[in-house]
């Protein structure tokens, strides 16, 4: 007969405790820190212009760094363009999109109210421009104390910077809703969905002519946050219709667009 040593024994008669299972989180917060994110843009545009139509396609792939710093008035926001790529269709050419690697944005996400607003960069360039835009929306906007399960929440921004190298101004109005929380590989995240429409108008000069834009759109969003506010995975669909006015000719061109962005943490 084949003995086991006493030391075996123990082993064999003492199951292996398990590790905890991780704590679920009351809420999810924007919290100071810092995280990676990389982003994929698709944009369809379709346009007719003097009884011809004009359908292009874009996509627009970033990775952003973004820290936040806790301050007596919220958090502040910098989000550093670590690397940009443009392809498609009627993009900007290649030394504006190299130009915009390492540009900066600056923000502040109030205490007050939670809202997360990205300033526009000073420089007229329509890469910055349309990178400036995407950030409303794809940044988490969360109450400001945090989104727990069954939350829901409504937030209202108004934006102001450039689109298509016209000044624009847009207001929205998003009705978020929080799930509940899930296990993706060893963390915790909230399933947060925002849905909701907005208005954009805007005029000026270009190429010699006066351009006036009115339009409206709906967006709908899905994101998984852990419990600091950092977005896991997300998704942003978007679609606008637009019109866009010659005012000397009052030519109308009518645009719409649809558009869905892809956001995903990078890790270390």
């Amino acid at each position: 007969m084949r003995y086991l040593p006493l030391t075996l024994l123990a082993v064999a008669c003492h199951p292996v405790p398990r590790a905890p299972a991780p704590a679920v989180p009351s809420v999810a917060q924007l919290s100071p820190g810092t995280v990676r994110y990389a982003v994929t843009g698709h944009r369809h545009v379709e346009q007719r212009f003097q009884g011809q139509p004009i359908v292009t396609d874009a996509t627009t792939f970033l990775l952003l760094s973004v820290v936040m710093t806790a301050s007596d008035s919220g958090l502040g926001v910098d989000v550093v363009v670590d690397s940009v790529d443009m392809t498609g269709d009627a993009v900007p050419s290649a030394a504006l999109v190299q130009a915009a690697k390492g540009a900066r944005f600056t923000g502040v996400a109030p205490s007050a109210d939670g809202k997360l607003a990205i300033t526009p960069n000073a420089s007229a360039d329509p890469v910055l421009d349309q990178i400036a835009l995407g950030l409303q929306e794809l940044l988490p906007r969360l109450p400001p104390d945090g989104a727990a399960p069954g939350g829901r929440w409504t937030d209202s921004t108004t934006y102001t910077g450039r689109s298509a190298g016209l000044p624009i101004t847009m207001t929205t109005r998003t009705a978020f809703e929080a799930g509940s929380w899930s296990q993706r590989d060893a963390e915790r995240v909230l399933d947060v969905t925002g849905e909701g429409d907005y208005t954009l108008t805007g005029e000026g000069e270009r190429l010699g002519q006066w351009f006036v834009m009115r339009g409206t759109g709906t967006s709908r969003s899905t994101q998984l946050l852990s419990a600091d506010g950092v977005i896991v995975v997300g998704v942003l669909v978007d679609s606008l219709q637009v019109d866009v006015e010659v005012e000397a000719t009052g030519t109308v061109i009518p645009v719409l667009q649809a558009r869905v962005d892809t956001v995903r943490r990078v890790l270390p």
